[in-house]
């Protein structure tokens, strides 16, 4: 695979993302691109999001961090406005709390995003949830002393009036290195062939195969659903159902936890503003819709 995008790739991109007005999210990898791929990405509005390895060269980028790399968090130098993702295995799951409690005063937003999620065991969520509630704990504390962070996990399902999701293939779209479109960076990582919807021009618009079905409307669980920080991936709808509207098992035990602990931590900080005046999240007598 090509580790960078084409000078002319990346400048046609550019270039009819300014004609329509649209915004870009650039993801990079361990190495920074060439100079020329630099001058095209600074020419317009955007957000990079960059590994640890480039955090000093792009210190305003949105930061990608790999649990794995606990033991360098303490490098990361603090900043009240910094948004970062936190990717966590199920291998991680056991020091959750204790990996973002290390990146205390290095962030306004944390992105919890559990990877291999196609792998977790109810034991593995239950892990998750019993980490979370360590974290939830702290945060209340936080939001006692006046502090303004967000935490995905925690935090959205509390801001939300409606569903919330990726919505990938519905309101973005990824080209990749090779020249041709995806609906996200998953499927062209699991099957850069077979997923492609095709080699992408400023001439030819992409069109991805029954579009209805990335739709909430067309999702029969979902569409029904409360859990509205719910990322709703429908990469691994399609790998672990083969259906692409079709959540797993895995995915709603994850969302529904974190909406529970989010109605619970809710409750306890109604005294507090703007707490008080956020919508009450009603109690559910199911874990799996």
């Amino acid at each position: 695979r090509p580790s960078f995008i084409p000078a002319k790739i990346l400048r046609e991109v550019v270039r009819y993302a300014r004609d329509k007005g649209l915004f870009v999210n650039f993801l990079y990898g361990r190495n920074r691109p060439p100079q020329a791929q630099e001058r095209i990405i600074d020419s317009i509005a955007h957000v990079k999001m960059v590994p640890l390895s480039l955090l000093e060269v792009y210190p305003d980028a949105v930061l990608v961090l790999d649990a794995a790399e606990r033991d360098s968090f303490a490098q990361i130098p603090q900043a009240d406005g910094r948004t970062i993702i936190l990717r966590a295995e199920r291998t991680d799951l056991s020091r959750l709390a204790a990996d973002m409690e290390s990146l205390r005063g290095r962030f306004k937003r944390l992105n919890v995003h559990l990877t291999g999620v196609e792998r977790f065991t109810e034991q593995d969520i239950d892990c998750y949830e019993t980490q979370l509630r360590i974290v939830a704990r702290t945060l209340q504390e936080r939001y006692a002393a006046g502090d303004e962070i967000e935490i995905n996990a925690l935090t959205d399902r509390m801001l939300l009036p409606q569903m919330n999701n990726c919505e990938a293939g519905v309101k973005h779209l990824t080209i990749a290195p090779n020249g041709n479109g995806y609906i996200c960076p998953a499927f062209y990582h699991e099957d850069e062939a077979g997923a492609s919807l095709g080699e992408w021009t400023a001439e030819r618009e992409l069109t991805v195969d029954n579009p209805q079905l990335l739709s909430i409307a067309c999702a029969p669980i979902c569409s029904q659903c409360d859990a509205f920080q719910c990322k709703r991936c429908v990469y691994l709808n399609k790998r672990m159902t083969l259906e692409i509207n079709v959540p797993s098992r895995e995915q709603c035990l994850i969302a529904h936890a974190e909406r529970e602990l989010s109605r619970q931590m809710l409750n306890k900080l109604r005294n507090i503003a703007p707490f008080n005046k956020l919508p009450v999240i009603r109690s559910l007598p199911y874990q799996d819709p």
